[in-house]
């Protein structure tokens, strides 16, 4: 899913929320900001440890991502985002 709007209409208010009701269902959540993802995988990108985190993002049920547009992310952004994205449907649609 994603929400879209301007600040302050309650986006991260909902997301939480769903997160807390599939916790409460047994579900397994994380939830990070942009930042948060992109500085994990920024700092092991200089580790070499890039699996590990990846499995990380993978593990959860749900996945809740929040502060996407807030403001301007490092160049390789997109593209840590694209493959958690993409893994995450792989192993879910199989």
């Amino acid at each position: 899913m994603l929400f879209l709007g301007p600040p302050g209409v309650g986006k991260s208010f909902l997301v939480q929320a769903i997160g807390y009701q599939a916790i409460k269902q047994g579900f397994v959540v994380l939830y990070r900001s942009i930042f948060d993802v992109v500085r994990d995988f920024l700092h092991d990108d200089a580790l070499e440890t890039s699996d590990k985190m990846l499995a990380r993002y993978l593990k959860p049920d749900l996945l809740i991502v929040d502060d996407m547009g807030m403001k301007q992310l490092p160049k390789r952004s997109g593209e840590v985002l694209f493959e958690i994205i993409m893994r995450r449907y792989e192993t879910r649609s199989t």
